[in-house]
């Protein structure tokens, strides 16, 4: 869950940068427009009052004085440009205005302020009218700012507006293929978890997208890897505790059979020694007392190893007889209670 608000954070956060790009771009090409717009408007006025200084020349004559702009006013053009003519005689320069300025009311303030501080909207163009190498005047037209502002705000409201659908499409997409793509990763945590709880029996199921199949086949090895570890320790254990089962088997039999034999071998030897020395030598006799106690005293501490490695009760009733055998001798050594 983190990781896809991870990714939706990013792809929000590289939406925006591209949209603030975008967005200048929109505006910086929106000035661009309505600065050429008004050169060309200057220079097809500029054109027209040529042609009339033209026919002026050739004594055709006009109806109105020059420079006439009548044609201009009544053309449909965009409110509030206004246009200026100043003649080169130095009389007096002639303004006409189209119309009346847009309202500031359609666009954020904080948007114009942004804009006039930038783009510096509502430049004037310039043309000077001339004929024949001869200068008459300078023709300026005055773009409207708002007119401008307001062209601009239309275009980057009209982007916002399809910006912010796309983002939010493109997000929703994102959100549904990371979610459909990380549905697995549930499933092989879920796997993993049951492993470390010892069910290696545990295995992934086939996933659609290959790189989560991958995965799922390295875990599934390597739990059968483990599995079958898990199983040579078993077999490992089981095959050391036969080897010291044998082992004590054995050491159970040679004392049985070698030592204790010896040790009764010794006592039956001094048993006739005992015998001969109480009727030839007398003294001796104290001797043969010390050497039955020795192997006498030995003869208990190998009945007692006996016991301890191969219990007789293990051989003939069993387990528990046995278990309980040995708790029972152990408590009587100990002098404590076992159960």
């Amino acid at each position: 869950m983190n990781l896809q608000r991870h990714l939706l954070t990013r792809i929000a956060m590289v939406a925006l940068a591209c949209l603030l790009v975008i967005a200048a771009f929109v505006l910086y090409q929106s000035h661009c427009v309505a600065k050429q717009t008004t050169g060309q408007m200057a220079e097809s006025l500029g054109k027209q009052l040529e042609s009339q200084l033209l026919l002026i020349n050739a004594g055709l004559g006009q109806t109105n004085p020059f420079p006439d702009l009548e044609p201009w006013k009544q053309s449909d053009n965009q409110p509030g440009i206004c246009l200026s003519y100043t003649p080169a005689d130095g009389s007096l320069p002639r303004s006409l205005c189209n119309g009346s300025k847009l309202s500031r009311a359609k666009w954020p303030t904080l948007f114009e302020t942004g804009y006039r501080q930038i783009f510096n909207p509502g430049l004037p163009a310039i043309r000077p009218i001339a004929l024949n190498d001869r200068f008459f005047g300078s023709l300026i037209i005055t773009p409207s700012a708002e007119l401008e502002i307001a062209e601009a705000w239309n275009k980057m409201l009209s982007l916002m507006t399809l910006s912010s659908v796309t983002v939010l499409a493109v997000c929703l997409l994102v959100y549904w293929s990371i979610s459909r793509i990380l549905k697995p990763a549930k499933t092989i945590v879920a796997s993993i978890k049951e492993m470390e709880s010892g069910r290696l029996d545990c295995r992934l199921p086939a996933f659609e997208l290959n790189e989560w199949q991958r995965i799922a086949a390295a875990i599934n090895q390597l739990a059968d890897s483990q599995q079958q570890l898990l199983d040579e320790r078993q077999k490992l254990v089981l095959k050391l505790i036969n080897l010291q089962e044998d082992e004590r088997r054995y050491l159970a039999r040679e004392l049985h059979d070698e030592f204790g034999q010896c040790l009764a071998a010794i006592n039956a030897v001094n048993a006739s020694i005992k015998q001969t020395a109480l009727q030839q030598c007398p003294s001796l006799i104290a001797e043969t007392d010390h050497i039955s106690r020795i192997t006498t005293h030995m003869l208990d501490n190998v009945r007692d190893l006996l016991g301890r490695l191969r219990p007789a009760e293990f051989e003939e009733l069993g387990l528990a007889a046995s278990l309980n055998s040995l708790v029972a001798g152990w408590n009587v050594r100990s002098g404590c209670v076992f159960q």
